[in-house]
């Protein structure tokens, strides 16, 4: 792109390898803290045309659509659909193909790889937040982790693939899942809790905590969802199941 969001700390992957690449850098701290700085910065980058997430307030969108042709992606509401007709719009359709083409032989490569690793293995997401802990499952977990990647989950929720359901320790220790893999929020209450939790004998007796089967995530890309953080992902997974 010519103009995106970029911000050191909240896109430091797209920062540190795009940046240097996009001439126009637009505010990409917070969603939609600083949109009316990003549409002056807009009017004199003078696009063609405006890729949207679809995640604006009506004023915005009015506002830039006086600026360029705006298409809203998150009109399809798979990842996979959105490439493909984004694609279609800027009329890069060989490119989404191609690239579909080898995130789907990467996928298929690296099932086998873990094949035999996680053969019976059980997992389940769960993120700490303040002073408490959610099973955790987002559309991108549900699609690329036990999805495409074809890991077990060790937990089935009644809302469906997608939740975020509070658990206390007691109910963790009931799901007795083989991995856990968490999302620590990086703000100082919930790393105090982070702090005080793993003292307890509750934690320590977690079947995945007692056979060294805790896999800390970072939020980027696991909270993510776009096609190069799901490559991320499958690239995460063979590298942090392989080294255990």
């Amino acid at each position: 792109p010519y103009a995106a969001p970029l911000h050191p700390k909240w896109m430091g992957y797209y920062h540190q390898y795009y940046g240097k690449d996009i001439p126009v850098h637009l505010s990409g701290y917070r969603q939609g803290m600083d949109w009316r700085t990003n549409i002056a910065l807009l009017q004199e980058a003078r696009p063609d045309v405006i890729i949207s997430s679809g995640k604006l307030v009506a004023e915005e969108m009015a506002m830039l659509k006086k600026l360029a042709p705006v298409y809203d992606a998150s009109h399809q509401k798979k990842w996979r659909e959105q490439l493909l007709a984004t694609a279609a719009y800027l009329g890069e359709q060989g490119e989404a193909d191609n690239w579909l083409e080898a995130y789907s032989r990467k996928v298929y490569i690296t099932r086998n790889a873990l094949k035999k690793e996680l053969t019976g293995s059980r997992v389940v997401v769960v993120r700490l937040l303040k002073n408490n802990l959610y099973l955790y499952c987002s559309p991108t977990l549900a699609e690329v982790l036990y999805g495409d990647l074809g890991v077990h989950p060790a937990y089935h929720s009644a809302a469906g693939v997608v939740y975020d359901e509070q658990v206390q320790l007691e109910q963790l220790d009931e799901i007795d899942a083989d991995r856990i893999l968490l999302l620590v929020r990086q703000e100082s209450e919930t790393l105090d809790y982070w702090k005080r939790i793993q003292c307890t004998a509750e934690w320590k007796n977690l079947k995945a905590i007692r056979q060294n089967q805790l896999y800390c995530l970072p939020s980027d890309p696991w909270r993510e969802y776009s096609p190069l953080a799901h490559e991320r992902i499958v690239d995460a997974v063979r590298v942090m199941f392989s080294e255990k």
